[in-house]
């Protein structure tokens, strides 16, 4: 697996779209889903659940706390 390349992928997500869809990225990098859902609740745990992670995916809330 590239790191750099599913970095850049994740970021250009959240950047254009405010979120990730983990089904894409799983697509296109060939990882398994839990791969990425973990590592978006330690980013959500990290950010004090600035983000909403669930099966499908990681979103930004565009208020905190909405």
């Amino acid at each position: 697996m590239d790191h750099d390349r599913l970095n850049s992928d994740i970021i250009a997500a959240l950047l254009c779209q405010f979120q990730v869809h983990i089904s894409d990225i799983c697509d296109k990098h060939e990882i398994p889903p839990t791969a990425l859902i973990d590592r978006f609740e330690k980013v959500n745990a990290r950010f004090d659940n600035l983000v909403n992670v669930n099966e499908t995916g990681l979103i930004f809330h565009t208020k905190h706390g909405h």
